[in-house]
């Protein structure tokens, strides 16, 4: 369980660091964006973490 929960948390991380949310919002509004992120270092805080989700 210990190897899922660590690749649960990478995932997460990675879509934290990635810019999944500029391509959406590009696909939906046929235009594209930049989305401001609020913390540059999210996907490190969540690799600290126990868990991805709390």
């Amino acid at each position: 369980m210990n190897h899922l929960r660590q690749h649960y948390i990478n995932i997460f991380a990675e879509l934290a660091e990635s810019t999944t949310l500029d391509m959406i919002l590009s696909g939906i509004y046929g235009k594209q964006g930049k989305y401001e992120k609020l913390s540059d270092d999210l996907g490190d805080l969540i690799r600290q973490s126990n868990y991805a989700l709390t």
